[in-house]
């Protein structure tokens, strides 16, 4: 059986995924601690959020968003796979246990 493999060609240059993971600055992480994140209930277009999220992780934004969204998607694939930063994350979550999580309950 033959599997043909793709290749995703970039026309415009875009960051390299290592790059983009790279540990911020202190500055940078106090911060974002002390604001909130845009999240989807924004009353945005998609294609505005698009560029929001982009701008917040250092992707560059051209005409066409589909490079964009393939480097954003990329970068998400990358840390949700990776160790170390599941470690962190599950550390993160057993130190907030005693709170109250948002939760949908359905009657």
């Amino acid at each position: 059986m033959y599997i043909q493999h793709w290749k995703f060609i970039l026309f415009r240059h875009m960051p390299d995924i290592d790059a983009l993971m790279q540990e911020w600055p202190g500055e940078v992480e106090e911060f974002l601690k002390e604001i909130n994140l845009p999240t989807g209930a924004l009353d945005l277009e998609l294609p505005a959020y698009v560029d929001i999220i982009c701008a917040v992780l250092d992707i560059p934004v051209y005409k066409s968003r589909i490079q964009s969204l393939h480097v954003l998607f990329t970068l998400y694939s990358v840390f949700k796979n990776s160790q170390h930063f599941r470690h962190l994350a599950e550390e993160n979550y057993m130190e907030n246990e005693d709170s109250i999580a948002d939760r949908l309950v359905i009657d």
